[in-house]
């Protein structure tokens, strides 16, 4: 059996969710360089595509807005994180969270002071995916619900037990364990 208990770390989390829209961040960037590159057209064109300064205007207008979107993204992303620790009453440094491991099921404990306690008890298959980083575990039951485990809290256990349990209760395809990692 392997037990791991933590308070919540904001810091953890803002890793976390950095993972999860760094895909979208690639599609926007991309975005963001076709406006830049539609907008250079008429402006570097315009003599021999005979666009007038309307579209050289528009062009202006295109290039602008490329350059300014990725970076307000960036922005607006790092506020809504800000946004979601304050307004989650649940995401404060007093929220003591514990995770138990044994042979045949997983038990996730939340509990925050007096005012809260929520409690999870599952067997492996309810994983979708189980991905290791150098920091925790990030055991997603869904694509959008999640536990962040850290590897630095254990109480009871050890990371190579955990290993194994994930190693032999989840399939190849669910568990995806960092390669060549020095622990």
């Amino acid at each position: 059996m392997v037990k791991i208990s933590t308070r919540f770390n904001q810091d953890l989390m803002k890793t976390f969710n950095k993972g999860i829209f760094r895909k979208g961040r690639t599609v926007f960037l991309l975005l963001c360089s076709l406006l830049v590159i539609l907008g250079l057209i008429p402006i570097l064109f315009a003599d021999l595509l005979g666009f007038d300064e309307a579209s050289v205007s528009e062009g202006i207008g295109l290039v602008v807005a490329g350059i300014l979107l990725y970076p307000a993204m960036n922005l607006l992303f790092r506020f809504t994180q800000s946004w979601m620790n304050r307004s989650m009453s649940l995401l404060g440094d007093d929220n003591i969270m514990e995770f138990e491991f044994t042979e045949t099921e997983f038990i996730a404990r939340n509990v925050k002071g007096t005012t809260y306690e929520g409690y999870t008890k599952a067997n492996y298959s309810i994983f979708w995916k189980v991905t290791e980083t150098p920091e925790s575990f990030l055991l997603n039951i869904s694509r959008s619900q999640s536990f962040v485990v850290p590897k630095n809290a254990f109480v009871e256990g050890s990371m190579e037990e955990l290993l194994h349990i994930f190693e032999h209760q989840l399939p190849p395809k669910v568990f995806v364990p960092m390669k060549k990692v020095k622990r």
